[in-house]
């Protein structure tokens, strides 16, 4: 089993799919692209119910657009293969390739429910995705996944027919597996129930036959009385018309206990386990991004996430820090994936912050998110191989062997769940030298000593772009801050590269290659160009290059911490986008 192909991600690009692109590509248009749409900075800005919580709204939710279906679906395909024999009991190729294909499908639909249509929100967008495989809107897609065979998950399907008949028609046993979308929640399907499989099956036919308002209602109460609901007539009607029971025949496969339709269960199942391991180790690092393509670093002065706001045009960038506790954790995690031996492996990417205390709450939080991974990714397995002797089921990465951080993390996982002793260990695995900037930034151009009528003009266009500049000591940060000039066709910064500048283009004529499958986007004047890989004290997330000729100011990252990184509370930054707008 190997790692991920690359840190913080997989090659979404390049995995095979089991189905067609434009049948993908109509899923995400119809289902993922309205997410963005919601997430973007003018429409948080609109909704007041992000400046009440901020770190609750999905615009600040690791991402759940386009991107992100596509890498917890081409994760999902790896990690079916590298768990077999591992993390689940070992199968022939034939149903791994179902498994990996099956997940696919089910990762596809798995946060849907977040798009703007669904009026009941966070709570019940599990629920959401199993009904929308049901609804008539969806027939054009069910259609042709069903025509093009949907990799190996067809052919599976007829041949357990074959040997076994279901109790209803093969079409809506596909439609059935997707619905098994809703488990890739771990709160709304815990890993208990899916291994209660009559339980299960009950639960499966209450949310697709019972209507989400209802559903939101019951929250909380432990009960999902399937007779007592009210019969969504778009599912239940499926089955009447092709002269099935509803209750009797609806999921009947997942309680088989022998033969070819317990194979079928004990797969598709296990497919399920597949995609919330993936979601939990879903893309992060230097490509970690919210649903509307915000980067996300830690503050190490404060331990509290960041978030690079755009708005849609690209012209305006404002840090934001966040007050949700956890969001730091999350944003420091450099990459999460699972080992040969079948082991999580987690490493940060920063150990030392600004002082004792932002550490010891940065620790805390930081325990709670591996404690939270552990589940979701090794004890969603509950038919894994025993872990050999002297090995782990959590590996936490030591980079830096003179920072007590990790230790700290280590102690705090065992402290607040003691069963985990012995299962979570610290390994010793320093962090590989980062190749220097393709500049010298240090000796480019020349030291830049404006008038102060061009240094107010300066701050003037840096304000108007999104930097929070109230703060600025203007003296003190022109520290060591030169203008240099850039020649079309240099790269000025490479992906993977050590980032030590950070540089603010005065014209246009700078373009940037995101990794994380982002794509290319042309950089507007006055942003500051590499500022999140310097907060983040890592790694260049992308590449620079200059599409035309032209001048930039190169700050070096402690001047730029220092001095000129500011972020917005959000309070703040509803106070600056008034006076952006007036």
């Amino acid at each position: 089993m190997s790692a991920d192909p690359s840190p913080g991600g997989t090659d979404a690009a390049t995995t095979p799919k089991p189905v067609p692109r434009a049948v993908l590509a109509s899923i995400e248009s119809r289902y993922w692209r309205p997410i963005e749409a919601l997430t973007t900075l003018e429409a948080l800005a609109a909704d007041d119910t992000f400046f009440a919580a901020p770190g609750a709204h999905v615009g600040t939710f690791s991402d759940h657009g386009v991107v992100h279906v596509r890498d917890v679906a081409a994760r999902a395909r790896l990690l079916a293969h590298q768990a077999n024999g591992r993390l689940f009991e070992a199968r022939s190729n034939r149903r791994v390739e179902f498994i990996a294909d099956a997940a696919f499908l089910i990762a596809y639909l798995h946060d849907i429910g977040m798009t703007p249509v669904n009026p009941w929100g966070r709570p019940v967008h599990a629920q959401f995705a199993a009904q929308t495989a049901f609804s008539p809107g969806f027939d054009d897609i069910a259609d042709q996944l069903w025509m093009n065979g949907a990799g190996a998950v067809r052919p599976r399907i007829e041949q357990v027919k074959a040997a076994s008949p279901f109790r209803v028609p093969m079409a809506l046993v596909l439609r059935e597996l997707l619905a098994t979308a809703v488990a890739h929640s771990k709160s709304t399907v815990p890993a208990e129930l899916v291994a209660d499989r009559a339980r299960l099956q009950e639960y499966l036919q209450y949310v697709v036959f019972t209507p989400l308002a209802l559903q939101a209602a019951a929250i909380g109460t432990g009960r999902w009385p399937v007779g007592e609901a009210t019969p969504r007539a778009e599912s239940w009607e499926r089955y009447r018309r092709a002269g099935s029971d509803p209750i009797v025949d609806a999921f009947s496969w997942v309680t088989a206990t022998q033969g070819p339709l317990a194979i079928f269960a004990d797969d598709v199942l296990d497919a399920v386990r597949v995609v919330r391991a993936a979601d939990a180790l879903r893309q992060r690092g230097t490509t970690l991004r919210t649903s509307a393509g915000f980067e996300i670093f830690t503050d190490r002065s404060s331990g509290r996430g960041v978030f690079a706001m755009r708005s849609a045009d690209r012209t305006r960038l404002v840090f934001v820090s966040d007050d949700n506790p956890f969001s730091g954790a999350e944003a420091n995690v450099r990459e999460a994936f699972v080992t040969e031996s079948g082991a999580l492996r987690i490493s940060l990417h920063r150990e030392r912050f600004a002082n004792p205390t932002v550490a010891d709450r940065l620790a805390a939080q930081t325990a709670a998110l591996v404690t939270d991974l552990h589940a979701d990714v090794i004890e969603s397995f509950p038919n894994r191989s025993p872990v050999a002797p002297g090995q782990a089921d959590v590996e936490l990465v030591r980079g830096d062997r003179d920072a007590a951080f990790v230790g700290d993390v280590l102690a705090a996982v065992v402290g607040a769940t003691p069963s985990l002793a012995g299962r979570v260990v610290l390994v010793d695995e320093p962090l590989a030298e980062l190749a220097p900037e393709p500049r010298d930034w240090a000796n480019a151009g020349a030291p830049y000593r404006p008038e102060p009528d061009e240094l107010g003009n300066l701050f003037a266009e840096l304000h108007a772009h999104g930097m929070n500049t109230a703060e600025i000591e203007r003296e003190a940060a022109m520290t060591e801050v030169r203008r240099v000039r850039i020649e079309a066709g240099e790269t000025v910064f490479a992906a993977h590269t050590k980032a030590s500048t950070v540089l603010i283009p005065v014209e246009s004529g700078l373009e940037v290659t995101s990794l994380g499958g982002y794509g290319t986007n042309p950089i507007p004047p006055w942003i500051p160009v590499g500022a999140t890989g310097v907060g983040r004290g890592g790694e260049r997330n992308g590449t620079v290059r200059a599409a035309s000729t032209l001048d930039v100011l190169a700050i070096p990252a402690a001047v730029y911490l220092e001095h000129w990184f500011h972020p917005y509370t959000v309070h703040e930054l509803r106070r600056a986008m008034r006076s952006w707008s007036s």
